[in-house]
């Protein structure tokens, strides 16, 4: 884990997994490393992309206004799937929200992407990988992928 964190901070892309896919990371407060999950994904700059935080005490950095229903929402579902879309703060730059005015935000259940945000003193962005959850041989080839391009 300590390596992993290490790895984002230095700048590089991480895969992990979270309760429903297994994700590509970035450290979501530098904009050279968040390009690269675009580049490796082939992802048009314009499709945001979803911050992971430890925990709903973390919303206020990414949303400038967090409305009462919002902090309902994330007490009673995370940690989870469900991602909290809400007005982006400064801190969440357009290479994080595609350049819109929203950030979206959540807490993953799985004790490997919690282990990861724990030990990181910023945030992790991810992109899905695919919609469905990848299979093993897919993630190898993920993995030989991010390993060509450092």
């Amino acid at each position: 884990m300590v390596d992993a964190a290490a790895n984002l901070l230095a700048g590089n892309l991480v895969a992990f997994p979270t309760e429903t896919v297994y994700g590509l990371g970035a450290d979501a407060c530098n904009a050279d490393a968040v390009s690269r999950i675009y580049s490796v994904k082939g992802r048009p700059a314009d499709h945001p992309l979803i911050v992971h935080v430890a925990s709903m005490d973390a919303l206020g950095d990414w949303a400038s206004d967090v409305p009462g229903y919002a902090i309902s929402l994330a007490r009673d579902f995370w940690p989870g799937p469900m991602t909290l879309i809400m007005k982006r703060s400064e801190m969440a730059g357009d290479f994080v929200t595609g350049g819109q005015g929203t950030v979206g935000v959540r807490v993953p259940d799985h004790p490997v992407a919690l282990g990861l945000l724990l030990a990181l003193p910023r945030l992790v962005a991810r992109v899905w990988l695919r919609r469905v959850r990848i299979g093993l041989e897919m993630f190898h080839q993920l993995l030989h992928k991010l390993w060509q391009m450092s």
